[in-house]
């Protein structure tokens, strides 16, 4: 696959080096809303550094011993952004955007002069880095017990979505007590397959958060009220791949009832493309659930290095009030993340699966 080989090559060369606004390993990203202006921003965060590499591993054993390489040395570069990132308190979870020095909203105007925007930690950067380098059994422990109390509806309650899944005491995305609660399909499908894979029991917040998943898929609120159960990454296509890359990491029956739900909705999920990088996530989603490709336009490994919004920053989707859950799906109020390195990752994923394989799933595997 000379092709993968040229792309693996050009992610390198986009890991950054290090400069005033990054630390070396960094893959540089944008933020950016084209209802703002000329309101267009350099990001620094850990997110697109964690999700390119999550990808390269999962393909690791698919290319060939330079490849491999190429992707130890990407790894070892994003492994040593770690400690820009760690909770210093814990060690145990991980922020999107650098804690020392802090880092939030970087190369902005405003947001970065107040502490009162920052964001806490997460579970989907967290989620990610066990993925990729699988702690002990203790931190996986310990860091349950830490995720425990900002669950939905333990301390907090969320209004925004229907009451029976508001009921759910599933995994809230933010570790942060004056953060309104947000249970994302697309981070919990990022989280929950590293923590269940080690652990012999489930607890009750591991099955609220698996049911959240089915009744979500199932009753097509994914389909309806998408940037209430996505807030952050917000489109059907993109939770499709989500799900659909990590299903075989779900236990029964909780995998068989979303992955019956997704093709059941399937032509109802292509219809919903907005962008071209849609059309590629969503072939890659239909590979692992055993569908037939469903691109029409092939994506060259140049074409997928234009600007694609793949993740959202909805600046008033965590309030809970009725009126704002109204409008927060507009593109006003949406700070949209692009990342060439990201769509690159993906490529190089779709090229592995129409090959006929099947990425892996890292330590668990």
């Amino acid at each position: 696959m000379s092709t993968v080989s040229a792309a693996l090559t050009l992610l390198s060369q986009l890991q950054s080096q290090g400069d005033e606004l990054t630390q070396p390993g960094v893959f540089r990203g944008q933020r950016f809303n084209p209802y703002w202006g000329k309101y267009h921003r350099e990001e620094n965060n850990i997110f697109f550094a964690l999700t390119v590499l999550h990808i390269l591993k999962r393909v690791e054993s698919f290319v060939g011993a330079a490849e491999v390489q190429v992707i130890k040395g990407i790894d070892a570069k994003v492994k040593a952004l770690l400690p820009y990132y760690v909770n210093p308190f814990d060690g145990l979870s991980y922020n999107y955007w650098p804690r020392f020095p802090a880092g939030h909203f970087p190369n902005g105007f405003l947001y970065h002069r107040s502490a009162r925007f920052k964001a806490p930690d997460d579970i989907d950067d967290t989620g990610y880095a066990y993925a990729i380098w699988g702690p002990s059994i203790a931190d996986f422990e310990a860091l349950t017990k830490k995720v425990i109390p900002y669950c939905q509806g333990v301390t907090r309650r969320n209004h925004k979505i229907p009451k029976h899944l508001a009921a759910l005491p599933a995994y809230n995305t933010w570790m942060g007590h004056h953060m309104a609660v947000d249970v994302d399909v697309c981070v919990l499908a990022n989280y929950l397959p590293p923590m269940l894979a080690a652990k012999r029991d489930l607890n009750q917040y591991d099955e609220a958060s698996l049911n959240f998943l089915q009744e979500v898929v199932q009753d097509k609120w994914y389909l309806k009220i998408p940037h209430l159960v996505c807030g952050y990454y917000l489109k059907v296509p993109v939770m499709a791949y989500h799900l659909a890359r990590h299903l075989d990491l779900l236990p029964d029956p909780w995998r068989s009832a979303i992955k019956a739900a997704l093709i059941r909705d399937w032509e109802a999920i292509v219809l919903t493309q907005e962008e071209p990088m849609h059309g590629l996530v969503l072939d890659s989603a239909a590979r692992y659930l055993g569908l037939g490709p469903v691109q029409t336009v092939p994506m060259t490994l140049e074409n997928v290095r234009q600007p694609y919004t793949c993740y959202y920053m909805g600046m008033i989707t965590p309030l809970d009030f009725p009126v704002i859950n109204q409008i927060a799906d507009g593109g006003l109020f949406q700070v949209r993340k692009t990342c060439e390195a990201f769509n690159v990752a993906l490529w190089i994923e779709n090229q592995v699966l129409r090959a006929g394989h099947k990425p892996g799933q890292l330590w668990w595997s």
